[in-house]
């Protein structure tokens, strides 16, 4: 093997590590080509469908990845495919995590976040991607022009800083 394929092949190496999103930690979820939106939850229920929006610094934005499920910072609930339908264009929401729901177990190990087993990914609806627009699991997200990369869940969300206080917490003077 020539030197030049081995330098590609360890970088290529350490790119996909470098991506690996670690267990426990806070990150966005954005399409690729718009880092800019934000997964977010449409509501605080099991069942919220869930959407792009503008990224702000609510953690409506923040999800925690523990190795197979992906749960909302602000509404505890966890990522998960509407009934368990194997459907192209089936939609994702947020409901009550539990251990071991198949519904809730994604693998990020392709570059892309994919619903464990199944070979289906986290898509946009219908390649679109302005706010409002809603995700769904895809078996050719290759197809689309935008799909959730793994590369986008490398962004550890920093939650935003309080405005600072003065002595005793009552506000500046």
């Amino acid at each position: 093997m020539s030197s030049y394929f081995l330098s590609l092949l360890a970088l290529s190496a350490a790119l996909v590590s470098a991506a690996t999103p670690q267990a426990g930690k806070s990150y966005t979820v954005s399409p690729s080509a718009h880092p800019d939106l934000c997964v977010v939850p449409k509501g605080d229920w099991d069942g919220a469908r869930l959407a792009i929006e503008d990224c702000d610094s609510s953690d409506q934005i923040a999800w925690v990845f523990d190795g197979q499920s992906l749960k909302n910072h602000a509404t505890q609930r966890c990522v998960d495919v509407l009934d368990g339908g194997h459907w192209n264009g089936n939609g994702l929401q947020t409901w009550t995590c539990f251990d071991h729901n198949t519904n809730q177990r994604f693998d990020s190990s392709s570059g892309a976040i994919q619903w464990l087993d199944t070979g289906m990914c986290l898509d946009l609806t219908d390649g679109q991607s302005s706010p409002g627009t809603y995700l769904q699991v895809s078996s050719a997200p290759q197809l689309s022009v935008l799909i959730l990369a793994l590369a986008m869940l490398r962004r550890q969300h920093q939650p935003a800083m309080g405005i600072p206080r003065g002595r005793g917490g009552r506000g500046l003077r």
